[in-house]
């Protein structure tokens, strides 16, 4: 009650605030915020932030009564006493459609046990069920932030490429970089392969196209139909990262070459990998982190990579229902209708956090957490950006159902089949 309560006041309050503020009838001095600037910026999110966890804490509530409801069930039978020949009783009783309204009885060794009501026999046993989801997403109404409830470095502090500072550093911020990774016969030998795969696959689902003129804006599975990006994609200063950071064995969860060519490379719009692994793929948590490896000089203007930094603390959920198929749109969208953060969302992360810009040279690496808040501009420079991504999944967390979908999407944009 107390709780309720207080959720229920918080608007009074907040709005004897605004009005006193707009009683002051300020005006700006120099380039001073005003009180009431001010607040927009700090006191409106910490608003949103106690809406949002007034409805998540009533979805809960409501969510508990019905589990309630769901773990007990009742038997009416003839007012007779038990014996030992009664016939054994199943583990479990699929409740009337009226509902399951009983209060849940001790079981006996035998799996029985009497109600102190006469005539009732109570039933009730572990069953299995789904874990809970704790990073909800498509949802209905809004969109909700909520802190992430997972580590980021996992397990306990392995050795690997990376050190003790710059895993922490990865670790705060959510992401690492590294320059000279692949040399320039790698890249060659890289680029040499995407070409050869484009040309052989044709009109393929694992090439997706701009829309705006058809040039090719990623390939997919290229570690599968290429053994020199296969190869690359092995290496301990790349595999080995994920390892260290996950702490287990890894597997390709998805590979892909994306082309910005200069003049015509369309933008990716604000995202969270995980997000959409989570709700289209069926990855329980956000185990797993993405390479990035620069092909080409990764400049501020060509369309370089954005993140906000310490953004992965957080899941930001999307609102709106997966369609049948989504991929097939999404991939091809500037910016998906669904599977997409609210703007106000993102705005509240980058005052927050702030926006890096990621550059480096050729050969260069970007490694970064799957729940990164991300985004890249499209790219009108006259020179290309292209990089080779691959992502590490813990083997540990394996796929599932999709949690937010229908069907899983196909096997080369979410590997099920190879998990070594």
């Amino acid at each position: 009650m107390t709780m309720a309560f207080r959720f229920g006041a918080t608007p009074a309050y907040a709005g004897i605030v605004h009005d006193r503020v707009d009683s002051l009838r300020e005006e700006r001095l120099g380039g001073l915020l005003t009180i009431g600037e001010f607040l927009a910026r700090r006191y409106e999110p910490a608003m949103r932030t106690v809406t949002s966890a007034h409805d998540r804490l009533q979805e809960t509530l409501e969510q508990a009564r019905r589990a309630g409801e769901l773990l007990c069930t009742r038997v009416d039978t003839p007012e007779r006493p038990f014996t030992k020949t009664l016939p054994d009783l199943p583990k479990w009783i699929t409740a009337p459609s009226g509902g399951l309204r009983s209060p849940v009885a001790v079981l006996d060794g035998g799996g029985r046990t009497r109600s102190p009501r006469k005539g009732v026999l109570m039933l009730t046993s572990s069953v299995t069920s789904q874990p809970v989801d704790v990073y909800r997403t498509r949802l209905a109404a809004r969109s909700q932030v909520e802190p992430r409830p997972h580590p980021v470095v996992w397990g306990e502090r392995r050795p690997g490429p990376l050190t003790a500072e710059q895993v922490a550093g990865y670790e705060e911020r959510g992401y690492h970089t590294d320059e000279q990774v692949l040399d320039d016969d790698d890249i060659t030998a890289c680029y040499t392969a995407v070409e050869e795969i484009t040309d052989r696959l044709g009109e393929d689902p694992r090439v997706v196209r701009e829309t705006s003129n058809g040039a090719v804006r990623s390939v997919f599975s290229v570690h599968e139909l290429s053994e020199t990006i296969a190869d690359v994609c092995a290496r301990p200063e790349i595999r080995g990262v994920a390892e260290q950071i996950l702490g287990d064995e890894v597997y390709v969860h998805q590979s892909r070459i994306n082309l910005k060519p200069g003049f015509g490379g369309g933008p990716f719009y604000w995202h969270s990998d995980f997000e959409t692994w989570h709700a289209e793929d069926g990855m329980p948590a956000p185990r797993a982190l993405s390479v990035s490896l620069a092909l080409t000089p990764n400049l501020e203007t060509n369309g370089a990579l954005m993140i906000i930094p310490g953004s992965h603390k957080s899941f930001v959920s999307c609102v709106g229902e997966t369609p049948q198929d989504y991929h097939e749109e999404s991939l091809v969208s500037y910016r998906p209708p669904v599977g997409t953060p609210e703007e106000e969302d993102v705005t509240a992360l980058g005052e927050e956090h702030g926006i890096d810009l990621i550059t480096g040279g050729a050969g260069s690496a970007l490694y970064f957490d799957s729940n990164c808040m991300h985004a890249s501009a499209g790219n009108i420079s006259p020179f290309p950006r292209s990089n080779l991504f691959v992502v590490f999944n813990a083997v540990s967390n394996r796929l599932r159902s999709p949690f937010a979908a229908e069907q899983p999407r196909p096997e080369h944009l979410a590997s099920r089949a190879r998990t070594a």
